[in-house]
């Protein structure tokens, strides 16, 4: 387990992809006081060392021996996974590689019927990242009283919140609502550190406590579930999710920023979240256009996955979904198999347990539809 560990340690694939000064420039000059502080963050590609390689065929070669055969069949999809995020890690740029590297495990999707956002005129009260920092901090005190978690401010990043193994990241020059908190409990606390804090109790199947390539769209699905189940899931942020998908697509297909740009704000976003949502999806990635950064189709493809399995969910199933880092092929394998049974199941809310009979999934099924795109 040092060396699966190690195989991951240092390296950050959406960190390391980013854009030329030159091209925001000329596509974004008048929203300069928006991208330059994210360039500022740029981080350089990394060269994966040769310890990391080493390590990976030593563990390769190890399980050849292995004594479960299930276990070691995961652990090698696992290893494969990894050589191809070592791949992705080194390149300064994507390519088709990288988008087949992203979307190994979904078909490409698309939504049938877009959204708009309307905006009401509503003053909503909201905090500066400092005060949302010790709302967050409370509640995770309240949830994981036994984890000497901490809510921690990052600088320049798209993210306005991610998670980490010892807590979640908040941008700092962010600003939340109450409501955005609600949410950000549910995804990032519930979901996302929730998984973390399970899978490092797993003494029999400790793999469970790293991250591999697959996670992300498992993960960030449940995730959606959650803020679902627990009605956080409102017009606004159904249009954000759809829209960045939608926008992800249009840059696959050759549209360049400015126009994914103008198309995210003729559907109702504001023209620095419009920006901010199109420098995620161009990532890696040429503004002009014919390549998107292939994690921004996970989100939503990875609900997709979570509702057409909703009728045949039980409880012991979410149950296994959060009690570690998995993919839907090894979730599957969990909840079915022998190996399942060596696994601590966790106690999560109850609401979560129960979202495959929440009023608000059933409509979200009936209502979301996908065609294939060829």
């Amino acid at each position: 387990m040092a060396l699966y560990a190690g195989l991951l340690k240092g390296l950050n694939l959406v960190q390391q992809k980013s854009w030329y000064e030159e091209e925001l420039k000329s596509e974004f000059p008048e929203l300069e006081m928006v991208w330059r502080p994210l360039l500022e963050a740029r981080h350089v590609v990394c060269e994966v060392s040769r310890e990391k390689k080493h390590a990976l065929d030593i563990l390769m070669n190890m399980l050849n021996k292995w004594d479960d055969p299930v276990e070691a069949g995961l652990l090698k999809r696992r290893l494969k996974k990894i050589a191809q995020y070592y791949k992705e890690a080194e390149k300064k740029e994507c390519d088709a590689q990288s988008l087949a590297f992203f979307l190994e495990d979904f078909p490409l999707l698309q939504v049938t019927e877009l959204p708009s956002i309307t905006h009401k005129e509503k003053k909503v009260h909201t905090l500066n990242s400092s005060e949302a920092s010790h709302h967050l901090q409370l509640e995770l005190n309240e949830l994981f009283p036994a984890h000497n978690l901490k809510i921690t401010l990052s600088h320049a990043t798209l993210a306005r919140a991610s998670t980490s193994k010892k807590g979640i990241r908040l941008r700092e020059d962010a600003s939340f609502t109450h409501e955005e908190l609600s949410m950000l409990t549910v995804h990032e606390a519930w979901v996302h550190l929730g998984s973390n804090l399970a899978g490092s109790t797993q003494k029999d199947l400790p793999w469970l406590a790293h991250w591999h390539p697959g996670v992300t769209g498992f993960q960030e699905g449940l995730a959606l579930i959650a803020e679902i189940a627990t009605n956080h899931w409102n017009e606004w942020r159904e249009a954000q999710v759809i829209l960045r998908h939608e926008a992800a697509l249009m840059a696959l297909k050759g549209s360049n920023a400015r126009q994914v740009w103008s198309f995210l704000c003729d559907h109702g976003l504001p023209s620095t979240a419009a920006l901010e949502m199109t420098l995620r999806v161009y990532r890696g990635c040429p503004l002009s256009g014919g390549m998107c950064f292939g994690k921004e189709f996970q989100y939503l493809l990875g609900l997709h996955q979570w509702l057409a399995r909703k009728d045949q969910l039980s409880e012991k199933d979410m149950r296994v979904a959060l009690s570690g880092k998995m993919d839907f092929l090894e979730w599957e394998i969990l909840r079915g198999g022998a190996i399942g049974e060596k696994l601590i199941l966790p106690t999560p809310p109850e609401k979560l347990l129960n979202w495959m009979n929440a009023e608000p999934i059933a409509q979200l099924a009936r209502t979301l539809r996908f065609r294939k795109v060829a």
